[in-house]
């Protein structure tokens, strides 16, 4: 395995010096696999539609441009499909689904990129002008942001998998592979509250769904990436030194990595694994101390009413007295007192016995 990028560089390149195509490995059996890819011309779609390609399978391309799909697709070639749709429309899903069908066939694989964080103030929708980010410290988050960031991440992925799982159902195979975020488990300066929380449900919805569909021979996981590197997203200086911290690899993630994971979560490889979360976050999401985000300092020093104090010396606070402040300290009943002993006689003996 390639050298780890030296955590303290300022240089994005060597962040993502592992990255390589020979990252993705070979899955033969996906040849000639139908495989639908919503969100497929993003910074993860693109690559992956274009690594699917490569192992043979028969690839739609499903997203919210239509120039974009038109192009990827042709690059890809036949029998690549182009399908112009917004996952969060049950119309257009509905179209998407008919459009495939009678294209390719049904799918024996869904993978459901469709998402992100950025929102219009026109229409708040992604692709159209005047795009502005739900930013972290935007307080507080609008109904219009909420609703809008849980429909491009959690009930698109919903409506895909409503609209395709039961295909794969009658046929008693086929396998979705969601996308959520670290965000979902890691609080972070850099994420939002409502993006948490739709990528949070995604991982959720997938586990749920990976229980029903289990009979009926289809398997449904989850790929939850932390700080991926893209042409659009190449974090610099300060802040690339930080994240290079918060990920104990040393590295940033890649579209690579995220494409390495899809298709083994794709492949007959992964056959006995469904309803897991697979982490593509380089150990960030570890039971591992998390760097601070830059600019923000833990003021442990600042007095506050909700800080559980240490109890006085002689006794012991109650939980409720250290709540309100109230280090003094008080007897336990009588009653608490003989019990207590009494189980701690009985766990002597039992060890002696």
């Amino acid at each position: 395995m390639p050298s780890s990028a030296d955590p303290g560089s300022a240089d994005p390149g060597s962040a993502t010096r592992q990255a390589t195509p020979s990252q993705v490995g070979c899955y033969p059996d996906l040849a000639g696999k139908v495989v639908l890819v919503t969100g497929g011309t993003g910074g993860l779609g693109a690559p992956l539609c274009r690594a699917l390609a490569s192992q043979g399978a028969h690839v739609a391309v499903a997203g919210r441009q239509r120039a974009a799909v038109l192009a990827l697709a042709a690059e890809l070639g036949r029998p690549a499909l182009a399908i112009t749709a917004d996952c969060t429309m049950p119309d257009q899903v509905q179209a998407m689904r008919d459009e495939l069908t009678a294209a390719l066939g049904p799918p024996d694989g869904v993978v459901c990129l469709a998402g992100g964080a950025i929102i219009s103030a026109a229409s708040g929708r992604p692709g159209t002008p005047h795009q502005q980010p739900v930013t972290p410290h935007q307080r507080p988050v609008t109904l219009h942001q909420w609703d809008t960031v849980l429909a491009n991440n959690l009930t698109a992925t919903f409506l895909t998998v409503t609209a395709m799982v039961p295909l794969m159902r009658e046929r008693g195979r086929g396998t979705v592979v969601t996308v959520a975020s670290a965000a979902a488990r890691i609080p972070s300066a850099a994420s939002s509250p409502p993006y948490a929380a739709a990528k949070a449900g995604v991982i959720a919805l997938t586990r749920q769904l990976a229980r029903e569909v289990a009979p009926d021979g289809v398997r449904a996981n989850c790929v939850s990436p932390s700080v991926i590197v893209t042409a659009t997203n190449a974090p610099a200086g300060e802040r690339l030194d930080q994240l290079l911290r918060q990920h104990p690899l040393g590295r940033l993630g890649t579209p690579a990595d995220v494409t390495a994971a899809v298709l083994f979560l794709l492949s007959a490889a992964s056959s006995w694994i469904t309803g897991v979360t697979l982490d593509v976050a380089g150990g960030r999401t570890a039971d591992l101390p998390i760097e601070p985000e830059p600019g923000q300092k833990r003021k442990h020093d600042e007095p506050s009413p909700y800080r559980i104090e240490r109890p006085s010396r002689g006794g012991h606070a109650s939980r409720a007295g250290r709540l309100r402040g109230n280090t003094r300290p008080y007897r336990r009943s009588r009653c608490h007192q003989r019990v207590h002993g009494e189980r701690r006689t009985a766990q002597a003996s039992a060890v002696l016995l």
